[in-house]
């Protein structure tokens, strides 16, 4: 395959240790284009835990992105191509990250790039394919999905598969709209479904929440459509669905952001399959949440007046306000916090407002930290 032809630039600034709990900040990207780190449910970085991708965006072309890699031994960051999309595939046990390259004037392409190799290559057209909106990718890099609206409050999942390059529909469903697709990791044979029960789509094509909206609940599908199961989330299990999950790494649980659960506050771990889920870090309600490649910890931010990347251990409960994340929570995704871990647990990723533009920043997490987080030892040392 391919390597990609990257022209790398070091744009990054040393922030100093945050006032908190001295976590090294780095700001990795200083420009007067917009830069996010994607989406914090997947990992976009290489198993190794060196390379990331974000994305960038010119404030005065809003509907031109590109997608960029990030270094973060040199810090240096560079150009990987045009995306056609703000919604990128990986799975937090891959090298590769899928995006949508636009392609003439009308078409769109399905590139691999591999942050480790830095292999680059063109794997699937979409011609008479639905162009992706919520897109997930399995782990051996078999399976491609993604959802499409098919009349009424219906949608369908297709897959493609992408070593005899075709597609096909696998399964419907209402009211799934915002599916927030993911492949559990480590088989890639299961899909994490988000339903959002009380919408309905306008003829404008936005999304529209009736007055009896019942709030969101996930299931699990597998890949052949089949072993449709509905997690305990969501009343009258737990509180409302927040809306943001993920996958623990290879464990199969999911860990999911509820509102107002059993105690005030807390993150949902469920198996699918299970009866109850389990409640953990009671005082803290997150927005976003996003578990470490290896299962054991788990970062969030939560969506009220703060402005904090929390990062805690899934087996303790315990967690901190490890660094502050000045953003505005105004708009898209550069706008908001949406922290998540790179492989080998050495660093957070996340998006900041913090000189009053949106950035993409690295916070070092310190082993003090690590050490209060995982046994109990004095936070501060």
């Amino acid at each position: 395959m391919p390597l990609a032809k990257l022209s790398w630039v070091n744009e990054s600034v040393d922030r100093g240790p945050d006032p908190l709990f001295r976590a090294p900040i780095r700001q990795l990207t200083n420009s007067s284009q917009l830069s996010w780190g994607i989406y914090c449910e997947q990992i976009y970085a290489s198993t190794d835990g060196r390379r990331i991708a974000f994305l960038r965006r010119d404030p005065a072309h809003p509907k031109r992105q590109d997608l960029w890699a990030g270094d973060l031994e040199s810090f240096e960051i560079a150009r990987v191509g045009p995306s056609a999309s703000g919604l990128i595939a990986s799975t937090p046990l891959m090298d590769s990250v899928y995006y949508v390259r636009p392609e003439g004037s009308s078409g769109q392409v399905l590139v691999r790039f591999n942050l480790r190799t830095l292999e680059l290559d063109d794997v699937f057209a979409f011609t008479d394919c639905p162009v992706p909106g919520t897109p997930a990718v399995s782990s051996d890099e078999r399976w491609f999905a993604s959802n499409k609206h098919l009349h009424d409050n219906v949608l369908g999942l297709y897959r493609v598969d992408l070593k005899a390059s075709r597609w096909e529909f696998f399964h419907e469903e209402k009211d799934i709209y915002n599916t927030h697709l993911q492949f559990e990791p480590s088989e890639g044979r299961d899909l994490l479904v988000q339903q959002n029960r009380g919408l309905v789509i306008d003829a404008q094509g936005r999304w529209v929440k009736l007055a009896g909206d019942e709030g969101g609940q996930l299931y699990v599908v597998d890949i052949d459509g089949k072993n449709q199961r509905f997690l305990p989330l969501g009343p009258p299990h737990t509180g409302h669905v927040d809306g943001h999950q993920c996958w623990i790494g290879r464990t199969k649980r999911v860990l999911a952001a509820v509102e107002n659960s059993l105690v005030q506050g807390g993150q949902a771990i469920v198996r699918p399959g299970d009866a109850k889920a389990q409640i953990i870090m009671p005082g803290l309600t997150c927005v976003h949440v996003s578990a470490s490649s290896d299962g054991r910890f788990m970062v969030g931010n939560q969506g009220g007046p703060e402005r904090y990347v929390y990062f805690g251990s899934l087996e303790t409960g315990k967690f901190v306000h490890l660094c502050e994340s000045p953003c505005s929570r105004s708009g898209g995704h550069e706008t908001w916090d949406e922290p998540y871990m790179t492989p080998g647990n050495r660093h957070v990723i996340f998006n900041s407002e913090r000189t009053g533009h949106a950035e993409l920043y690295v916070a070092a997490i310190p082993e003090h930290v690590m050490a209060y987080v995982t046994a109990g030892a004095p936070a501060l040392g």
